[in-house]
């Protein structure tokens, strides 16, 4: 698991992108509990760890809610088992249809991460809000070492979970609101 040590890391790592590394043995929780068919890659960095925390740093667990429009934390994990000049850690999170509503990576974010030797560990992290429409979501996540290479790994559903209704009551009728401001103008009616 990623430690709190770990954790606090990423934390006080806004000055270097958001950006945490490691070289450490330390046994991880690894996600190979999934079914094959959920991941593939060329295992040249492999992923080790995927939580979604809130702000308050408490863990999203599988199939629980986040609230609506909540800002939450992704965290990946990723342990190089080769060199690296340099790669990039992406996510998506699909609809149950599997439609991608959200995704993004570290190079179209503009984030350099760096050389990794073989066992070095780094942790990517990842905070945005989820605007999203009351239903379950899955997020999918990958290293690789660009985008005209062979993918290093790649989790499918690595972890579902589920976006409750907007406090006020409000109805999301698209599956990603974004604010829109609204303005009228009433116009006199011309003389018949």
């Amino acid at each position: 698991r990623i430690t709190d040590k770990e954790l606090a890391s990423t934390q006080s790592s806004a000055a270097e992108n958001n950006i945490s590394s490691t070289n450490s043995q330390e046994k991880v929780e690894v996600l190979s509990s999934l079914p094959k068919s959920f991941r593939r890659g060329s295992k040249k960095a492999t992923i080790e760890e995927v939580r979604i925390l809130n702000i308050d740093d408490k863990e999203i667990r599988e199939n629980h809610s986040v609230e609506f429009n909540e800002k939450v934390k992704i965290l990946i994990k990723i342990r190089a088992n080769q060199s690296f000049k340099s790669y990039i850690v992406g996510f998506h999170i699909c609809d149950k249809n599997g439609n991608e509503l959200i995704a993004t990576n570290t190079q179209q974010e503009e984030i350099e991460l760096g050389e990794l030797n073989p066992l070095d560990e780094i942790i990517i992290k990842f905070e945005l809000n989820l605007p999203l429409k009351p239903t379950s979501y899955s997020l999918s996540v990958a290293v690789t070492a660009g985008y005209e290479e062979t993918t290093s790994d790649w989790i499918d559903n690595a972890i579902v979970f589920q976006v409750s209704p907007p406090n006020n009551g409000k109805k999301i009728h698209g599956m990603v609101y974004l604010p829109v401001k609204i303005s009228s103008k009433k116009m006199s009616s011309l003389p018949s």
